[in-house]
């Protein structure tokens, strides 16, 4: 018994080749109006049967979005939060190190200027 009807097509294909090859002639291998509509009613019949099992794959896939989304956004705001709080450390480094840096030159400025 076949699931799926791809493995039954592909069994009457092979059972159609072999017949072909002893007959010597036949298709030219491309997909006729039969396989097309074969597909989309089993598609159509696959859907039917998730949405009567309670299974809505659309409403699904928005939820993981939605929370894929959320989880996006918070890890965005602590990225810019630590970049934020880094950035400050950082300032306030550069700053404290030009005070020191002021304080030095003008303390060598007077060493200087006391000797002759």
């Amino acid at each position: 018994r076949f699931h799926h009807p791809e493995q039954a097509r592909r069994a009457e294909e092979r059972q159609e080749n072999d017949t072909i090859k002893q007959e010597d002639g036949g298709k030219d291998g491309s997909p006729t109006r039969d396989d097309t509509t074969n597909k989309a009613d089993w598609e159509f019949a696959h859907s039917e049967l998730l949405e009567r099992e309670g299974v809505d794959l659309k409403v699904e896939m928005e939820q993981k979005m939605k929370e894929m989304e959320e989880l996006w956004r918070k890890e965005k705001e602590e990225a810019t939060q630590a970049f934020q709080q880094e950035r400050k450390k950082y300032e306030d480094q550069i700053e404290t190190l030009q005070k020191q840096v002021m304080e030095q030159s003008m303390t060598m400025s007077m060493i200087s200027s006391m000797t002759p």
